[in-house]
């Protein structure tokens, strides 16, 4: 009779255990969702967006990351959004960011790591970099080229110059530069480069402190890889 007690006390503590553990679960799972709707509310009024950015903050368990008031790893997917900074607005056609180690700073948040991807239009492209900016096709190999007009001296006088290449970013300097350049001066093509006429193309001036990486392009815009250190947003 005491064993079967016993036993049954055991199971018990067994159930009572495992319904802890599951309620847990659940309420870490549940405080994980609300947090990740809360800060896609804050992102989507940072972006000035109707449509709020699909968010996840990963690391388990949540409660811990919650308490201590710092995530270890959020990712951010959206689509058209505006960031404004420096009385400018920049366009994104669409976004794909990680975010490591998330702490909240006011009404944004402080991250100490930030790596991903930004789609521009060429308008956003061209605010960039202070320059007039469209798609140029595609060089021999099937890389996306842009086209950029600029004004330069010329054999002694000013001129129209457009320039067509293969866009990349000098991470060092942020500094665009133009492979497979072709240029043409008041419409006529001229078999020279840009640095014969002192020409040196503009850097990007990203927001936030934030650096390019890298850069390409297609006829719907140009994509720009992003990461930065100890970014407010």
């Amino acid at each position: 009779m005491a064993r079967r007690r016993t036993r049954g006390c055991g199971i018990a503590l067994l159930v009572v255990v495992i319904l802890l553990v599951v309620g847990a679960v659940v309420a870490d799972r549940a405080l994980d969702k609300y947090a990740e709707d809360r800060v896609a509310t804050q992102l989507a009024g940072i972006f000035r967006t109707q449509q709020r950015p699909a968010v996840d903050i990963t690391g388990i368990p949540f409660l811990t990351q919650y308490a201590a008031g710092t995530f270890d790893r959020i990712t951010v997917q959206g689509g058209s959004a505006e960031l404004a900074y420096e009385q400018r607005t920049l366009q994104l056609n669409r976004y794909d960011l990680a975010l490591a180690e998330v702490s909240q700073a006011g009404s944004g948040y402080r991250v100490h790591r930030l790596d991903g991807t930004v789609e521009l239009s060429y308008a956003g492209l061209s605010d960039l970099t202070r320059l007039p900016i469209s798609y140029g096709g595609t060089s021999a190999d099937g890389r996306g080229m842009i086209r950029a007009a600029m004004s330069a001296d010329v054999y002694g006088r000013r001129g129209d110059v457009v320039a067509t290449g293969v866009p990349s970013i000098d991470p060092a300097t942020q500094r665009l530069q133009l492979d497979d350049v072709r240029v043409t001066v008041d419409g006529a093509n001229i078999p020279v480069n840009l640095a014969q006429f002192g020409v040196t193309l503009p850097t990007l001036q990203l927001p936030h402190g934030l650096t390019a990486t890298s850069l390409t392009v297609t006829e719907s815009g140009a994509t720009v890889g992003i990461s930065g250190a100890d970014v407010t947003v």
